[in-house]
């Protein structure tokens, strides 16, 4: 039977200062989520027979795995980031990326629709 973990906030550090107004909260929040879909799956995996999903996959699999989960519960969980919209659908890069949201997203989503709309002009 598969073990339901759970995040033990007070291994967090207490003198960290997180940028971009994230708190502990959000952190703590996408680590449950990790925790909970392994629980899920594991339970199901082992209901049918099978081994454990972190048993199967190769250590550099699961490290990515691991950290796109990470960055986009922490997006989903913070006040002020989101997952940097070309990775989402490209996934060129090893690591999806998070980008503030600041006040300005709205301008920057209007030059980008005019710069678009350029190139199919030319």
């Amino acid at each position: 039977m598969a073990v339901r973990n759970t995040v033990n906030r007070e291994k967090f550090n207490p003198k960290a200062v997180f940028p971009y107004e994230l708190r502990y909260e959000d952190f703590a929040l996408a680590m449950q989520d990790i925790y909970d879909f392994f629980y899920d799956v594991n339970e199901l995996l082992i209901s049918k027979g099978l081994t454990r999903f972190d048993d199967m996959l190769r250590p550099a699999n699961m490290s990515g795995m691991v950290s796109d989960m990470l960055t986009a519960s922490l997006a989903k969980h913070s006040r002020t980031l989101t997952q940097n919209a070309s990775q989402r659908t490209s996934r060129s890069g090893p690591e999806w990326c998070l980008s503030a949201q600041f006040d300005q997203s709205r301008d920057r989503r209007n030059r980008n629709k005019e710069y678009s709309q350029k190139g199919r002009r030319g």
